[in-house]
């Protein structure tokens, strides 16, 4: 189980900051609070398995940066930040609201081109009574922009890259169909 939270504590950093970011190894022992001898392990085992990239430039100290490219980054990323929805109790507390037909998380959580700084788009097609916003964005340290509509004559009027964007979501309630036409 140690070894759990240390791995998670250098996965965090990795996912939550900007792909393009450097890293350097001892930046990484620092800032994930981890030791020299766990950092090199798990540094190895991600770069082996695509989820960053061991750079040497001649005459440098090697560095670390994200492995954006690799469809197991990507991956990774999706269902970190799913977990951190579902950790933070937001997941069961979009699934109890009662008044909404429809909920997806879309943009870039669902894309997996988050940041740390990045907000949480939820697609709402009903009503987000009940939801404790504030509370889940203090637990989350992220903003939630909420997208409700109430009406599908409402959802006809928004730009279709929006829509386009929602149905490539993650549905935490409902189905596509329930405010869309499809075909």
């Amino acid at each position: 189980m140690g070894s759990e939270s240390k791995e998670n504590n250098i996965l965090k950093l990795i996912l939550e900051n900007s792909p393009t970011r450097q890293w350097h190894f001892e930046e990484v022992v620092k800032q994930s609070k981890v030791t020299r001898a766990a950092a090199n392990k798990w540094l190895k085992k991600y770069c082996k398995n695509g989820l960053l990239k061991r750079v040497k430039e001649s005459g440098k100290f090697p560095y670390f940066t994200a492995g954006s490219n690799n469809p197991a980054y990507q991956a990774r990323k999706k269902l970190y930040a799913l977990n951190e929805l579902h950790q933070s109790g937001l997941i069961t507390g979009l699934m109890s609201l009662k008044n909404a037909k429809a909920i997806i998380v879309f943009g870039s959580m669902a894309k997996g081109d988050w940041y740390k700084g990045s907000d949480i788009d939820i697609f709402i097609y009903g009503s987000p009574e009940g939801l404790e916003k504030e509370h889940y964005e203090k637990k989350l340290k992220k903003r939630i922009e909420l997208h409700v509509f109430e009406s599908k004559k409402e959802i006809k009027q928004v730009k279709t890259g929006l829509i386009s964007n929602v149905v490539n979501g993650y549905i935490i309630k409902g189905q596509v169909q329930d405010f869309a036409s499809i075909g």
